[in-house]
């Protein structure tokens, strides 16, 4: 009885000598039973491994919470978001982590961490609000594409010290993220090695003309769907063309309403070339032939004809052909329309299709 009382102790006692349950490793979060293998998740890392020639990592992710001040006259566009660091060991990146292409941060939190949530397993992060930097290609709006940049570099030290490693799966953007007029595309990351054409005179790299850091680009794509700025934008010029084109209404044998037409064309031009700066100040200046660009050209040129057939047709009269000057006057203004409302309907039919 003695030996069946000891034996039957020892095996109530076997699941407590066996420890705790092992935590899966990071990366390996397959199904067991499915026999699905793990997704490709980037592994935290700890020490370096010479053998493998791998330096020290940690994975890092970045959730967009929402863009916002997308400013093209600026060349910036906003930005609210989380950032985390996943480390194998009792330090965060996130301290060393830059925006390069981020002007001051309007706001950004205290880091949080790091904090040891799984054995062995150190986890840091903050949420940002801040600008960046973004060379805006403007020659297809209204109907224009845009890839939004967030690009962050570990500063601390080389790439062959520490690697900044993707979040794939983590890097997202908030599904609720709006902007209206646009269009936002899914959040992607990746990481690579940005090499300087010099070694800041840090003393460690003397004898190099080079250096290697870390980085990762968080890129959003974004398009342009509605077409309320545009519309805006050529507002003005459409404006002008008509009080251009009523200048034709206005009897050309009356010299007292010859200078009232005249006054109409030169109010027309000028209004043109205000507009134009104008939409200047919202898109910003830029060496492409735009589409906008096109329009207004259209518009100059529909007001100098006018202005010039308003000269022909008091020529006419003074020469004693008043019924050929009210005709040229007729037909000015009905063309006149049919032309620039034709060519303008034109130019952005094209520009549709091109994209």
């Amino acid at each position: 009885m003695g030996a069946l009382f000891w034996l039957l102790a020892a095996v109530a006692a076997a699941p407590a000598l066996a420890g705790p349950p092992t935590l899966p490793e990071p990366g390996g979060l397959g199904d067991a039973d499915s026999g699905e293998p793990a997704p490709a998740v980037p592994t935290a890392g700890a020490a370096a491994d010479p053998a493998a020639g791998r330096p020290p990592s940690c994975v890092v992710g970045v959730y967009v919470i929402n863009l916002n001040h997308l400013s093209p006259a600026d060349h910036s566009f906003g930005a609210d978001y989380w950032i985390w660091s996943d480390c194998g060991a009792n330090y965060t990146p996130l301290t060393g982590v830059k925006m390069i292409n981020g002007r001051k941060p309007d706001r950004g939190d205290e880091i949080v961490g790091p904090l040891e949530r799984v054995p062995g397993r150190w986890w840091a992060y903050r949420k940002v609000s801040a600008s960046f930097d973004h060379e805006w290609d403007m020659a297809a709006f209204p109907f224009d594409h845009h890839t939004l940049e967030m690009v962050f570099e570990y500063t601390d030290d080389e790439v062959q010290a520490f690697r900044l490693l993707p979040d794939l799966p983590g890097t997202r953007i908030d599904p609720e993220a709006h902007l209206d007029g646009w269009s936002i595309g899914p959040a992607l990351v990746r990481g690579w090695t940005y090499t300087y054409p010099t070694v800041f005179g840090d003393p460690k790299l003397a004898g190099r003309s080079t250096s290697d850091y870390s980085r990762l680009t968080v890129s959003v794509a974004v398009d342009r769907t509605g077409l309320g700025t545009f519309a805006k934008l050529i507002a003005g010029v459409v404006s002008a063309v008509l009080v251009a084109q009523l200048s034709f209404r206005l009897d050309a044998r009356q010299t007292s309403l010859m200078s009232s037409r005249m006054s109409m064309v030169v109010g027309a031009l000028f209004a043109v070339v205000v507009n134009m700066r104008a939409v200047e100040s919202v898109l910003g200046r830029s060496e492409d032939f735009t589409l906008i660009d096109r329009v207004h050209l259209v518009a100059l040129a529909q007001v100098v004809i006018c202005g010039s057939l308003a000269i022909l047709s008091r020529r006419m009269v003074e020469e004693g052909r008043e019924a050929l000057a009210a005709k040229l006057d007729r037909w000015g203004f009905v063309l006149g329309f049919v032309w620039f409302f034709g060519a303008v309907g034109l130019l952005i039919g094209v520009q549709s299709l091109l994209g």
